[in-house]
């Protein structure tokens, strides 16, 4: 699931990788290296210089359910109410079986720079894990999309996982969008961290206000 617009002033991949590739890479419990923590979040790096995905951990309010936080996650139609960045449009496709697919598109404000936009593909795993992937750029949704001056995104994907536990309960986002440009590494993994951060925030906010009705 891509689910913010900053995601796209990442740099551009110099080797292949396919988007089923990077989310075996996610699952990989020893390739991780601690980045930052403060209050209840946790942020961690891939250890690959190549392949910067951000993993961000939170423990959570005991308020906060499961079934409310994938059903927000699965709610393509909302994005955007969801998303605070008024940057980034976002827009239902399709359904299929247990498949949600999104459309975004985002303004960037790099001078000379095309807009980027991405078909998603949103589904469940199992009882505690989502994971989407960028659908491929052939596939027939993206014809009533297809512009010259807006550029498509082809190498991203995501997962979200909740663990349960008798003390607390932990959400877990994982996040990495290849965007086809070039940004030094230290502001890369300033933005990558911002950027995972506040899809997290969003979808708990989110969650947390409409509890409130």
């Amino acid at each position: 699931m891509y689910l913010v617009s900053i995601l796209f002033y990442f740099f551009s991949f110099l080797f292949c990788i396919s988007n089923n590739e990077i989310l075996a890479h996610m699952q990989r419990n020893s390739s991780w290296v601690f980045y930052d923590k403060y209050d209840d979040v946790s942020i961690y790096m891939h250890d690959d210089p190549n392949l910067r995905i951000i993993k961000v951990e939170r423990i959570l309010d005991p308020a906060l359910s499961k079934d409310k936080i994938f059903t927000t996650i699965l709610n393509v139609e909302e994005y955007n109410n969801i998303l605070t960045d008024k940057s980034l449009y976002s827009e239902f496709v399709t359904a299929d079986s247990d498949t949600v697919y999104g459309y975004q598109k985002t303004k960037n404000y790099i001078p000379f720079v095309r807009n980027r936009h991405l078909i998603f593909k949103l589904y469940k795993i199992s009882d505690n894990r989502l994971e989407w992937v960028i659908i491929d750029r052939n596939n027939p949704l993206y014809d009533q999309f297809k512009h010259r001056r807006i550029k498509e995104l082809r190498i991203g994907a995501g997962r979200w996982e909740f663990l349960e536990s008798d003390s607390n309960n932990l959400l877990i986002h994982y996040l990495y969008i290849d965007p086809n440009m070039n940004i030094p590494d230290f502001i890369l993994n300033r933005v990558m961290r911002n950027s995972a951060e506040s899809v997290m925030a969003d979808v708990l906010n989110y969650v947390i206000e409409n509890n409130k009705k």
